[in-house]
């Protein structure tokens, strides 16, 4: 579904949610304005949640990274042969950050 705005969730999309909250509060009368902004707000809400989580992921997994690259650096250094250990395949950052 499209979004005007990241945040912003889409008419169909509210209307979706207002539905839902309307039949939770047992299809009550004259309070379709108030379902609405509260379907709206909930969406809003858990779009920022989500991004901030994801931003937190990258962060994490960047970091990571990071950290695993200085490893595999300093056992190359610490045995310069060609038969040098390494950091197992499920360890290396490439399968660690396969599902981003």
């Amino acid at each position: 579904m499209k979004t005007t705005h990241k945040n912003h969730p889409t008419h169909s999309e509210i209307a979706t949610q207002a539905q839902i909250i309307w039949e939770l509060r047992g299809r009550p009368e004259g309070q379709d304005e108030a379902i609405w902004l509260t379907a709206e707000q909930e969406l809003r809400y858990d779009r920022k949640l989500t991004a901030g989580a994801t931003r937190d992921r990258a962060a994490a997994l960047q970091h990571l990274d990071a950290r695993s690259d200085a490893v595999q650096k300093e056992l190359s250094e610490l045995f310069p042969s060609k038969s040098s250990p390494t950091l197992p395949e499920e360890l290396q950052p490439s399968s660690l950050n396969e599902d981003r």
